[in-house]
């Protein structure tokens, strides 16, 4: 049986894939579902890839997978601070900070302020719309950055 979500996924690739999924044909095997794919983090029992401290708090949690193998933070700060220049061929992973959800970094907005208090005070909180980040800048008086900006902005004040 196809999960409403892998159905979703199938439906927004175009009408050849989603009718082959209606014949019944399996285009992603059963041990690749979607959950599989998210990073898996224990929380309270491991240490941050970057400033070893240990990762308790899911709601700016983030990975990167590469060709290193997964890699777990505590704060996004400490992702964006550990990918080397130049990297190609990795996946960036962060919490929604509304939801928990995970989501894809690269397509993720956040914001950065002061008042969003993050485990190594890089406050910054992630979300899957630019609409949701604007609301919580304009409330906690914070920037919103999309990924290449925050990355950039990042640098400079490093």
């Amino acid at each position: 049986m196809i999960s409403r979500r892998r159905f979703l996924i199938l439906a927004g690739a175009g009408l050849p894939v989603a009718g082959v999924a209606v014949l019944g044909v399996k285009l992603v095997p059963a041990d690749q579902s979607p959950a599989a794919a998210e990073p898996s983090i224990n929380y309270g029992g491991e240490s941050c890839r970057h400033c070893r401290m240990v990762i308790d708090d899911p709601r700016f949690a983030s990975a990167l997978r590469g060709p290193d193998g997964e890699q777990h933070f505590d704060d996004i700060g400490c992702l964006v601070a550990s990918i080397p220049h130049g990297t190609t061929g990795s996946e960036y992973y962060v919490h929604d900070f509304v939801s928990g959800k995970w989501l894809e970094a690269t397509s993720a907005f956040y914001v950065q302020s002061a008042s969003i208090l993050t485990p190594m005070a890089y406050g910054l909180a992630a979300f899957g719309t630019r609409y949701k980040a604007t609301a919580v800048a304009e409330m906690n008086g914070g920037s919103v950055h999309d990924w290449v900006s925050l990355v950039d902005h990042l640098e400079i004040q490093g």
